[in-house]
């Protein structure tokens, strides 16, 4: 032990290259934290910032094809609707936090945040790079509102995209990425590259003592490079198990010759069951097996081919239940003993498939649904509509983005019922039931309205989406049914049920005014002549045309109905001098009626009786009146028909 140490004072003193090596292991030790802090961290960070850059690069050429491709150029409220639809799933589907849009000016067009709008960007970066087609792009921390209120920071890169068109400066995106998650998962990997790193200074620390021992000539040649050669192992083995995605290295003859954890999580092989198989054999779906296995070994002999060496191409690999994966493959090859051999890393990118799945199906039912769809923040605004909507509301869609849910509200449904839905929805996430819209025309339409909230990672709901239905046509069979029930089928007028209703409510305006209202009653003449002679179909015409006639002569606050047979009723409002204007009114309908009537091939030749009462002169009440109206109606006919009459004062009550 001493002669060990007196050796090893020796040859640190009489050895420059050990001091040095024994310094270097201090100062590693001492500037690792440090190291991983102020330069591997950063450095990480920007690698991040670069993958979003290029993702926003990538995001920002497809939402820049229908901009370009739009006559309209880049203005407020004028955006495609594709430009604005794909805009939602991405944003909906990704980290992207937010979205500006700037016209060629710097003016701020659209963005997912309604207060952005028209705001000047005036940055010197914007003239100087964003305008001159260069990308942009920054990390910032930023404060969010959560949905309690509370003031959320996040990590956030903008990106700057520009809008080219023919090599000119067309406008630009700003695109907000939310990074939190990936710098938390960059921290865990620094923790991890903690331990890397200790395995690397314990290599060099057992490099260092094979180099002392040597020189001390208490270690053999070949032990000293048996033990380099496990540190270099080790260091691999560590670095390797450590990746998430598979790790496969296949020899000249396509044979798995490595193969990491990962590998066996994606494919479901151990690493004993796949060592030495036939890498196609094993991993390529019998499908594209022959095709694969002959572009290796054509790429074997000549080096070319088709194959996936020096590219990142997405493929379909095979698990070990015989269940197909898709994957990401980034694969190059080495020289191994003069042959070529390839690694591969590999990724399985089943939940990406997924997400494109899904974000193309929505887009499809979106689409071609026959039910308008809103997608809604949590403030009530419109993020996203379908087609269908502008059916049911009359509005497009580029009119919806960002609009209140109020602009449907027809006045018919009060605030207790809005406030009711709102508290079913923040308590249970969905509501359903009819509501009343305003149409864009004005029109009031009945819908059924279904509503679920959809939440974040955080559990936070941050929007909502809304079916609408149209119940128009359920409401059509109700009016049918009313009609039916309410209104004469022959002459298309109101039958004695509603006619009395209208006589009730006339007689309520009357007394709240203190104003008058007459009540007439006729009795067609010589209708039962024109019925026996010519037949019923010609009778029925008749009174069609004996309605159509009276329709025309009186206003639409007045009220005309048939009573059965060839007798009608009216009811006179809103009278100013009764009963000059109700003697005039009813001698305007004798005249009519006098008239011939053509009912093809026939000639008709009728005449009328009318009895007249008029509120409060000859009664109060609604039976009365129509009592003393039917009175003087048959003292019309007495004297000589086609007359009119007025009821006495004296006439005897009902």
């Amino acid at each position: 032990m001493f002669l060990f140490k007196g050796s090893f004072l020796r040859l640190f003193k009489q050895n420059s290259a050990v001091r040095n090596l024994l310094l270097f292991c201090v100062v590693s030790f001492t500037a690792i934290p440090l190291l991983e802090r102020f330069w591997v961290f950063p450095q990480f960070v920007q690698s991040v910032v670069e993958d979003i850059e290029h993702e926003a690069q990538y995001l920002g050429n497809l939402l820049a094809q229908p901009l370009v491709k739009s006559p309209l150029g880049i203005h407020k409220n004028q955006l495609p609707h594709s430009f604005l639809e794909q805009l939602t799933y991405f944003k909906k589907e990704s980290r992207l936090e937010k979205v500006k849009v700037f016209n060629a000016q710097g003016v701020v067009v659209y963005s997912s945040d309604p207060q952005d709008l028209d705001q000047v960007n005036k940055n010197d970066y914007f003239a100087t790079q964003v305008a001159k087609g260069k990308i942009f792009t920054k990390l910032v921390r930023r404060s969010f509102p959560s949905m309690e209120g509370r003031q959320l920071s996040k990590d956030v890169v903008e990106t700057y995209v520009p809008i080219m068109k023919s090599e000119r400066f067309f406008g630009a995106f700003e695109l907000y990425y939310d990074v939190s998650w990936r710098l938390k998962q960059l921290e865990q990997v620094v923790r991890s590259s903690s331990l890397i790193m200790l395995a690397v200074m314990a290599s060099l620390a057992l490099l260092l003592i094979v180099l002392l021992l040597r020189a001390t000539g208490q270690l053999s040649r070949d032990q000293q490079q048996l033990a380099l050669l496990t540190a270099r192992e080790n260091l691999f083995t560590t670095i390797v198990t450590a990746i998430h995605d598979a790790v496969v290295v296949v020899n000249h003859r396509g044979e798995i010759v490595f193969w990491n954890p990962s590998a066996s999580r994606i494919f479901g092989y151990s690493e004993s069951e796949v060592l030495g198989q036939q890498v196609h054999q094993l991993l390529a779906p019998p499908r594209f097996r022959e095709q694969a296995e002959q572009g290796f070994a054509q790429y074997q002999k000549s080096g070319k081919g088709r194959m996936v060496v020096g590219r990142t191409v997405e493929l379909l690999g095979m698990g070990k239940g015989g269940h197909e994966v898709p994957i990401e493959i980034s694969a190059n090859h080495f020289s191994q003993n003069a042959q070529n051999w390839v690694v591969a890393v590999i990724r399985d990118i089943s939940l990406r498939k997924q997400i494109e799945h899904t974000l193309q199906l929505s887009s499809s039912i979106m689409e071609n649904s026959n039910e308008g769809i809103l997608v809604i923040d949590a403030k009530g605004k419109i993020e996203m509509a379908n087609p269908a909507m502008y059916q049911l509301t009359g509005y497009a869609i580029e009119e919806l983005l960002g609009q209140s849910t109020t602009l449907f509200n027809s006045g018919r449904n009060d605030a207790m019922f809005f406030k009711q839905m709102w508290q079913a929805l923040r308590k249970g996430g969905n509501w359903s039931g009819q509501i009343w819209s305003r149409h864009k025309s004005g029109e009031i339409l009945p819908q059924w309205l279904s509503i679920s909230g959809i939440e974040n990672q955080q559990g936070e709901r941050i929007s909502y989406v809304a079916i609408l239905t149209n119940m128009g046509q359920q409401m059509a069979a109700q009016d049918e049914m009313q009609q039916l029930s309410f209104y004469d089928v022959l002459c298309a007028l109101p039958n004695q049920v509603l006619f009395k209703e209208q006589l009730l409510q006339g007689l309520r305006e009357a007394s709240r005014r203190a104003g008058e209202l007459a009540v007439l009653m006729l009795d067609l003449d010589r209708f039962k002549q024109v019925n026996d002679s010519y037949g019923v179909e010609i009778g029925d015409r008749l009174l069609q045309e004996v309605a159509k006639r009276l329709r025309t002569l009186l206003r639409s606050e007045d009220t005309v109905a048939r009573m059965g047979g060839d007798e009608f009723a009216i009811v006179l409002r809103q009278l100013s001098e009764a009963p000059e204007d109700v003697a005039l009114v009813a001698q305007k309908i004798i005249d009519a009626l006098s008239m011939p009537i053509a009912i093809n091939p026939q000639w008709c030749q009728i005449g009328v009786s009318i009895g007249i009462s008029i509120y409060p002169k000859h009664g109060e009440q609604a039976e009365e009146l129509l009592t003393k109206a039917n009175q003087a109606m048959q003292m019309a006919k007495q004297s000589g028909r086609n007359h009119y009459r007025f009821a006495s004062v004296d006439q005897a009550k009902p």
